[in-house]
């Protein structure tokens, strides 16, 4: 996925030019294949016309690596004392008080400045899979961090290093909760920029398998996982993406919308060509390639081909004029249970108090994201993009309804340009 960290980790997959990363290029691109299997990709659905990828216990499958399967070691009490005095202490406390907090702050200052001598104690409490849930007791937004583990893999990004790395790396193979696997992607990032892409993928795509398998209102909260993809971009994340959107609609569009260099823009146009179910609405792929128009102009270019073609229904046309004129859909920054994200260096969404911020929940498939006004943010080269194409499509369209929405967005993005 630092999701983002804001943990958007702005960059691609890169294969170097060695033949063991040439070998490792090919299975990753054979992986992608695979994913959606026999299903049309962005491109074929554009002709069949077909649905594309579903999710099934399958379809993420090629991205998955079986946990780390060593014996843990013999420890030296040494080596353990900080981080099992520490989590032994935790586990008794009921509430977390500010000398708490304090106490806690205290050890885990003291792991850290330790330095590297201390990554063995903190691989072994990681392996044991031990947490302590802070969200649940009162006075835990104290701690700053959400859990336990949370707050010791902070710390082991702190520390850095090669063994910092293959910790996070292991720990990266085994965790099932998203948050965990978007921040261990941060930590190896952080350290080894582009060098474990798909370690990562890999991470996140075992850790949805396992959601889709949770019923929706228990399962955990992935959407650090989209936007962590978001982050990476490149041909796995859009296979994964692709393969998700029929569990997490919103939340495989709205990356798809924001994946580097505009990888995500076929996609997103194939969904929209294709018809839906009667669950789902049409009108969410095309308001994310308005969405993603004011950064990558072969997003105007697909809704313009749609409109000349007849295929926008008149109800959407207010969506996506909506999203020409700076509205736009995000991820949430906040988990289900009000954690910040931005806070824990893992949310996307600005965290600053807007007027316009709308947040939406879909109880049914358990997803919420947010809706932002963003034209404050543009250029006014930007700007004048967006009002250039929304004069193609009003010379394109005929419809009441579509040039009356166009007209409304001109309007809006003339006044705010004017402020």
């Amino acid at each position: 996925m630092g999701l983002f960290v804001g943990l958007v980790v702005n960059t691609a997959l890169r294969h170097a030019a060695d033949g063991t990363r040439d070998a490792t290029a090919q299975r990753t691109r054979a992986r992608a294949e695979v994913l959606v299997g026999a299903r049309p990709t962005a491109s074929s659905a554009r002709v069949s016309g077909r649905r594309l990828a579903s999710t099934d216990s399958d379809a993420l499958a090629p991205f998955r690596r079986a946990p780390n399967g060593r014996d843990q070691p013999e420890e030296s009490r040494y080596r353990r004392s900080q981080v099992d005095v520490l989590a032994s202490h935790v586990k008794r406390m009921r509430a977390i008080t500010p000398g708490g907090a304090q106490y806690i702050d205290r050890m885990l200052h003291d792991v850290r400045h330790r330095g590297a001598a201390s990554v063995p104690a903190i691989r072994d409490f990681l392996r044991a899979g031990e947490d302590v849930d802070f969200a649940k007791m009162t006075g835990g937004a104290r701690v700053g961090r959400r859990t336990l583990r949370e707050a010791v893999i902070d710390t082991l990004e702190e520390i850095g290093g090669s063994d910092a790395v293959a910790v996070s790396l292991e720990v990266l193979h085994q965790t099932t909760q998203p948050i965990e696997v978007v921040m261990l992607a941060r930590a190896v990032e952080k350290e080894d920029p582009g060098s474990h892409g798909e370690e990562v993928m890999e991470a996140v795509a075992n850790t949805l398998q396992g959601a889709v398998r949770a019923p929706p209102q228990q399962g955990p909260d992935v959407a650090p996982l989209f936007d962590l993809l978001r982050g990476y971009g490149g041909d796995d994340a859009v296979a994964v993406l692709e393969a998700c959107e029929p569990q997490w609609r919103e939340y495989s569009l709205i990356a798809l919308a924001g994946l580097p260099d505009g990888a995500g823009i076929p996609s997103l146009a194939a969904f929209a060509e294709t018809p839906g179910d009667g669950a789902t609405s049409p009108a969410l792929p095309l308001q994310m390639l308005a969405q993603a128009a004011a950064q990558h102009p072969e997003a105007g270019d697909a809704i313009t081909d749609l409109a000349r073609e007849g295929q926008i229904p008149d109800e959407v046309w207010n969506a996506i004029a909506d999203a020409l004129a700076g509205k736009q859909l995000q991820f949430s920054g906040t988990m289900f249970d009000g954690t910040s994200l931005t806070a824990n260096g893992t949310g996307a969404s600005d965290p600053r108090p807007s007027p316009w911020k709308k947040s939406y929940y879909v109880e049914w498939m358990n997803v919420r994201y947010e809706e932002d006004v963003v034209t404050a943010a543009w250029s006014a080269d930007q700007i004048a993009q967006q009002l250039a194409l929304i004069d193609g499509l009003l010379e394109t369209v005929s419809s009441p309804a579509a040039v009356e929405a166009l007209q409304q967005a001109r309007a809006s993005l003339e006044a705010g340009s004017s402020t």
